[in-house]
């Protein structure tokens, strides 16, 4: 008998006792995406500095293994953050994504070039942001289980965080590889 990984056999191996912390964080991360970009582009109709002629090729970094290095290091962070240095992480980058959504459309370049831009490596990198919020808020709610002395299968838990921490580490890599090799080629 030959065994075969489907899809849906990985995605339900990962998500499984994940769902509720993804769809949470998910949710946490949309809200504050939207609230960053309206809230930011009623500042840029007021009267601020003009933000047009940004030279974004001062934005380039030198090598794959820096985008590697510092987006593991923020979602290695996210993930073991224990609930609330997970929150600020997880809001600080969608509050982040939202404002410079937000700047792009007030410099009139448009969502097709910034969807161009932000896609083929945010296909690897954010769902790693969920999946590290994930952990993070799992982790959270483990550590209070375990404070109130719940009986738990903790050995368990603890291999699914790694298993999940792993598969970060893997989306984090390919995401770097992509926004090095393709996404630097873009802009």
């Amino acid at each position: 008998m030959r065994h075969s990984i489907k899809y849906s056999n990985l995605l339900y191996f990962f998500t499984r006792g994940n769902k509720k912390y993804l769809i949470i964080t998910i949710m946490i991360f949309l809200v504050v995406f939207y609230i960053s970009y309206f809230g930011f582009t009623e500042i840029l109709e007021g009267d601020i500095e003009d933000v047009e002629g940004t030279d974004y090729k001062e934005f380039k970094v030198d090598s794959f293994l820096d985008f590697f290095i510092n987006n593991s290091k923020v979602f290695l962070l996210t993930a073991l953050g224990l609930g609330l240095i997970t929150l600020f992480s997880l809001i600080y980058q969608a509050y982040s994504l939202g404002m410079i959504y937000s700047l792009w459309i007030h410099q009139g370049l448009g969502t097709k070039t910034f969807a161009l831009l932000i896609v083929p490596h945010g296909v690897f990198e954010i769902p790693a942001l969920f999946i590290a919020s994930a952990i993070g808020f799992r982790s959270f709610t483990l550590l209070i289980h375990y404070l109130r002395k719940k009986e738990l299968d903790y050995r368990k838990n603890f291999e699914k965080i790694i298993y999940n921490l792993i598969l970060v580490i893997i989306l984090t890599f390919l995401a770097a590889l992509v926004e090095y090799f393709v996404t630097q080629k873009i802009v």
